[in-house]
């Protein structure tokens, strides 16, 4: 279940509501000129009826409302283990490919660095590594300054890994940039790759404890 069904859930709810609403109105208007009429002819008005009828209404209101909250609540409930669950789905590490005479990690004609999985290149915490990035795309989507964003796992607390230009065509790809990275502890990371701000598309990598 997604946003859009809570969000329809939700305004069915008002619906029913507004219609239950405008259904008392009328049945009190309708009881008013009832009474109205009891009055001209017998000379009294009594307020049981009204009573009656308002307490009536809003009992067979009740359940309604409880159920429209219940959903509500069911919704998000469930939303958030739905995001939960794709979050845990895609922390997986990218695929590698061939540019030129090198293999990379991430994704394939939009972007990645150097790297194929050997002990030698591989991530272990706080260790400094080179890579060299690789970016594929059109002339003003590459027109600006990488900023790559590093979160982890398991936490919501992203770093600024890397901040630099980009240069020119190299391996086969549009732009490229040398980097030096260190990630400070094992399990997967996401690095969000920031050309002029906007998010150009992201590496999914793995930590390896040191043996």
């Amino acid at each position: 279940m997604n946003y859009k069904s809570g969000y329809m859930i939700l305004r069915k709810c008002m619906m029913i509501s507004l219609l239950l609403g405008t259904i008392v109105m009328k049945l009190v208007k309708s009881n008013e000129r009832d009474e109205l009429t009891k009055r001209n002819t017998r000379g009294g008005i009594t307020m049981d009826k009204k009573i009656i009828l308002l307490i009536s209404t809003f009992l067979l209101a009740l359940p309604m409302m409880i159920g429209c909250s219940k959903s509500s609540g069911e919704t998000k409930s469930v939303e958030m283990v739905d995001e939960a669950g794709e979050m845990e789905r895609n922390w997986q590490e990218s695929s590698l490919f061939k540019s030129g005479n090198y293999t990379m990690i991430g994704e394939e004609g939009r972007l990645g660095f150097i790297y194929d999985d050997s002990e030698v290149v591989r991530f272990y915490p706080d260790k400094i590594q080179k890579y060299m990035w690789h970016f594929w795309g059109a002339e003003d989507e590459l027109d600006g300054g990488l900023k790559v964003v590093a979160t982890h796992e398991k936490d919501n607390n992203p770093i600024v890994l890397l901040e630099t230009d980009l240069g020119g065509p190299n391996n086969g790809a549009d732009r490229h940039t040398p980097s030096n990275l260190s990630l400070p502890k094992s399990g997967m990371w996401k690095l969000d790759a920031y050309i002029e701000e906007q998010l150009f598309g992201t590496v999914f990598v793995k930590v390896h404890d040191e043996n």
